[in-house]
């Protein structure tokens, strides 16, 4: 034999980091979460994926499904003010959700202009 050739079947690929793919959706994806360090990492990682048959655990970790105290308090105080406005929305209709005009003697609420900066 004077020469011979052996072919390996490559297929293109890439590796990102879970902070990197905030914000994308892939079709498919092989995650390795065995090293997953802070609250919402997981669901991060996990949540780009479109469908569960795209996605393929190489690694786990109990930390991987961790939550952040801070999330969990302010998702139920969304829920709360989701709720809330809401029945408002039912009693008062959508007349409670229009801006009303300032008097000139009233002083600014807290998310005015002048109040931010």
């Amino acid at each position: 034999v004077m020469a011979s050739v052996a072919q390996v079947p490559l297929r293109c690929a890439w590796a990102i980091t879970i902070h990197k793919s905030q914000g994308m959706t892939l079709d498919r994806a092989v995650m390795d979460l065995s090293r997953t360090f802070a609250p919402g990492m997981g669901y991060v990682a996990l949540s780009r994926v479109e469908r569960m048959g795209g996605l393929y655990l190489a690694g786990v970790n109990e930390r991987m499904f961790a939550v952040s105290a801070d999330a969990v308090m302010l998702d139920g105080d969304l829920r709360g003010g989701s709720q809330a406005a809401s029945a408002r929305l039912g009693n008062e209709g959508v007349a409670a959700f229009r801006p009303q005009t300032p008097h000139e003697d009233e002083p600014a609420g807290e998310f005015e202009q002048a109040e931010l900066f």
